[in-house]
């Protein structure tokens, strides 16, 4: 229709700004970067061809395109889309889901993450740094699909005392926030990781990196640690192990801020961006 105002939401980063990170990752662990071999249903779709040509067209004609975090937007900003066209739209979370790991009475020092143990994700350095932090009777809880391209890179680490891998698992991992001290995400690409969401409503401090695009404030709710630097990892998790009146403010902190982000505050801010701009004459 002449005239129709659009809008596209883009809940990842950049799809040419996405694929140079991972190239570079993939590189830096001597892990072949995938490409035509990839899974069949993916090939199907031509995932590669619609994201990075048809939704570069779609970013040009959209009126606004709204995505998750800052990182997000810097990711467009690098490869020069107009950054007066951009909104930056932080996603929800249902707090309801999530019981408070305050609740938790006595137990190890548990540090937890919840994904896809992938390349992306940045698992191999959490390990590199669980390995080196070595702290006397802690435990790693890994909840999520092992991906096929690290299996040759955890034999060291899945008979490791202390690191405990349990899989994907179909009901949710909401049950395993609540047994935790601290969650770790160190993501090279992500939206708004939503894993470090669900960790802040259930009131745990969160080590994640700018890239997992979180709402996380450094030395508030948790730290943020550069991406691909497992040693700023292990310093933290160090300082949360030394300091059980820090993890416990941390956690107060982290449950207080996630309050903004419900679902229903996302739908309002939303409809509000659709009001904007349908009722303003002309381009926004």
């Amino acid at each position: 229709m002449a005239g129709a105002r659009t809008i596209v939401e883009r809940p990842a980063p950049h799809p040419v700004a996405t694929r140079g990170l991972l190239q570079e990752e993939y590189d830096r662990w001597g892990i072949p970067f995938p490409r035509a071999d990839g899974p069949g249903w993916l090939r199907k779709i031509d995932a590669g061809y619609r994201d990075e040509v048809v939704s570069l067209e779609e970013f040009d004609l959209a009126d606004r395109v709204i995505v998750q975090s800052e990182f997000g937007r810097e990711s467009f900003l690098s490869e020069g889309f107009p950054g007066e066209k951009l909104m930056v739209l932080p996603r929800g979370v249902s707090l309801e889901e999530f019981v408070s790991a305050s609740e938790k009475k006595g137990g190890p020092f548990r540090v937890l993450y919840v994904g896809m143990v992938c390349v992306r994700k940045g698992f191999l350095d959490l390990a590199r740094a669980w390995e080196d932090a070595a702290i006397p009777g802690a435990e790693l809880w890994v909840v999520g699909q092992i991906h096929d391209e690290l299996l040759p890179h955890l034999g060291r680490y899945r008979d490791r005392p202390g690191i405990r891998f349990f899989g994907h698992m179909k009901e949710g991992a909401a049950k395993f926030f609540t047994e935790a001290t601290v969650f770790v995400l160190p993501s090279l690409v992500e939206g708004s990781a939503k894993t470090t969401y669900e960790a802040m409503a259930a009131g745990l401090p969160v080590v994640t990196t700018r890239n997992a695009g979180s709402v996380v404030r450094d030395g508030v709710d948790g730290f943020i640690v550069p991406a691909r630097d497992p040693w700023s990892i292990r310093d933290k998790l160090l300082l949360l192990c030394g300091n059980p009146d820090m993890v416990r403010a941390m956690g107060v902190s982290a449950q207080e801020r996630i309050d903004e982000f419900s679902w229903e505050s996302y739908e309002e801010r939303v409809l509000s961006l659709y009001r904007e701009l349908s009722g303003g004459g002309g381009a926004p």
